[in-house]
């Protein structure tokens, strides 16, 4: 007989930790209502997805120890800031890269 696995738990909530990347890159603009972020455990070739409906970004954990997640983190807020209007192409990596300037720009 097979052993089940256990199931999968968030370590922590990223919310907060979101919370103060949005500040420090959009400084003028409080943090979107109803929006949190969460961990989900692995999501296969996906390091972050933006939820509309539920107003949720979710993170890959295991792709976080491999990539720098305020990064990610920057490029899931201009989903969250564009919506459905602005797919991925030149005026998004445009946004991206600002977003990922003024994250690491001294406050």
């Amino acid at each position: 007989m097979r052993k089940r696995r256990k199931r999968w738990k968030a370590p922590n909530n990223p919310t907060a930790a979101a919370k103060q990347v949005w500040r420090h890159v959009y400084p003028l603009e409080p943090w979107p209502k109803g929006w949190r972020v969460e961990w989900v455990g692995f999501m296969r070739n996906v390091h972050g997805l933006t939820l509309y409906g539920r107003k949720v970004v979710l993170l890959s954990y295991a792709d976080a120890r491999k990539n720098r997640v305020a990064e990610l983190l920057c490029h899931e807020f201009v989903h969250v800031r564009c919506g459905h209007k602005l797919r991925h192409g030149k005026d998004f990596t445009r946004l991206e890269q600002a977003a990922v300037a003024r994250l690491y720009t001294p406050a």
